[in-house]
């Protein structure tokens, strides 16, 4: 059930609209998650929504949750921008009760698709308490991941700090595609030979920049990012020793 992830969403699909079953504050403070109504409530809240599309938004919900899995809370927003408070809460409620739509199923598949493309830790507890889950949750989710963050950003920044085939300073510190911005190409070509004294420290310091940039947008913490940049800067050095 799983496709690609969306990134992170954005303040403006945020719901103008309160009174879900659920806190609508972001942030990493305590929320109030979905709590699954009484079978008498529900019954109740299934009659009134009969009139108001409840046939069409559960065939929505079941419709987007066979694509991929989604939090309560980011398929409640979905659901919302087409039917009523009511008819929507009904349709989750159903939804939770016949575990069709889980919390934890949703991070577990989270996590691992964003692990797989190289994401550190920060930026996916961000986007998981974004869309609902509590912190305490998306610390158990993340913990099987823990001892595989070093090789997870390592991979990262070697991808990012891949050796040109003219053997400089600067092109021991070449970069992918995703530092495009940050490097000018004359610079990427300049011959060592041209280097004043202090230009190769400052071309290292540049390089060091440019890959914490790369993994702290990634989600690494800086602690992390300082140890997996010594080592690809010294296999560098190494490759054009």
């Amino acid at each position: 059930m799983e496709s690609d992830w969306p990134e992170a969403r954005q303040s403006s699909d945020e719901p103008k609209r309160k009174g879900l079953g659920q806190s609508r504050r972001q942030g990493h403070g305590e929320r109030n998650r979905y709590k699954p109504r009484s079978d008498a409530s529900r019954k109740e809240l299934n009659s009134k929504a009969s009139d108001g599309g409840y046939a069409r938004a559960m065939a929505s919900g079941v419709r987007l949750l066979a694509g991929r899995e989604y939090s309560v809370l980011e398929l409640t927003n979905k659901l919302c921008r087409r039917f009523s408070s009511d008819v929507v809460d009904a349709v989750v409620g159903e939804l939770v009760g016949q575990s069709v739509l889980d919390d934890v199923r949703y991070g577990e598949a989270f996590c691992r698709s964003r692990v797989e493309r190289g994401y550190g830790p920060s930026y996916i507890a961000r986007e998981l308490e974004q869309n609902g889950l509590n912190t305490d949750l998306v610390d158990t989710l993340l913990q099987p991941y823990e001892d595989q963050w070093f090789e997870r950003a390592l991979t990262q920044a070697r991808k990012a700090h891949r050796p040109r085939s003219r053997p400089s300073t600067l092109d021991a510190m070449g970069c992918d595609e995703g530092f495009a911005d940050d490097l000018n190409a004359d610079e990427a070509f300049e011959s060592s030979a041209d280097l004043e004294p202090g230009e190769e420290w400052k071309d290292r310091q540049k390089a060091r920049g440019r890959l914490a940039r790369r993994l702290a947008r990634r989600g690494f913490s800086a602690g992390l990012a300082s140890k997996v940049i010594d080592q690809v800067l010294a296999e560098a050095e190494s490759d054009f020793g």
